[in-house]
């Protein structure tokens, strides 16, 4: 999937993988010491949210090396809405994928 931001950036998507689902969950994960528990992980979803759309960003302009944290955070508002919005377009996709594939496979067997 292809989104043209409003300063014209061209960004491409792609499917996220278990891998990276795993890797933006460990980068998100903070230790807090509460008083009756002790240190527990807590991870920060937006920050995890934030990882993930990284993570599924392909290229920028065709270049590999331009979305990262920084880049994110200079985004117009509206362009990262537009992010926001297209990774969750592109996994809702993955998901109905999936979920035909298993219809599929329950209904030949």
């Amino acid at each position: 999937m292809e989104v043209t931001l409003s300063n014209e950036e061209r960004v491409v998507f792609r499917e996220l993988n278990t891998g990276d689902i795993f890797d933006a969950t460990d980068a998100s994960k903070q230790v807090h010491v509460l008083k009756e528990a002790g240190p527990v992980f807590i991870i920060d979803h937006i920050l995890l949210e934030r990882l993930l759309i990284l993570k599924s960003i392909v290229t920028v302009n065709a270049k590999d090396d331009i979305a990262d944290i920084n880049w994110l955070r200079n985004l117009a508002p509206i362009d990262y809405q537009k992010l926001r919005d297209s990774s969750e377009e592109v996994d809702a996709a993955t998901l109905s994928e999936v979920g035909d594939r298993g219809r599929d496979s329950a209904a030949s067997g």
